[in-house]
């Protein structure tokens, strides 16, 4: 199974979030930004 796209409405810190996904994808971001959250 191959995942193209990730939608996230109403969760956590994340009020609205679209990510086109690739075969590597690499999150970063300051603390307490939500990198924990996504995964």
């Amino acid at each position: 199974m191959e995942f193209k796209k990730l939608v996230i409405e109403n969760f956590r810190n994340f009020s609205s979030i679209e990510v086109a996904l690739s075969n590597k994808n690499v999150i970063f971001g300051m603390n307490d930004s939500g990198k924990t959250n996504l995964l």
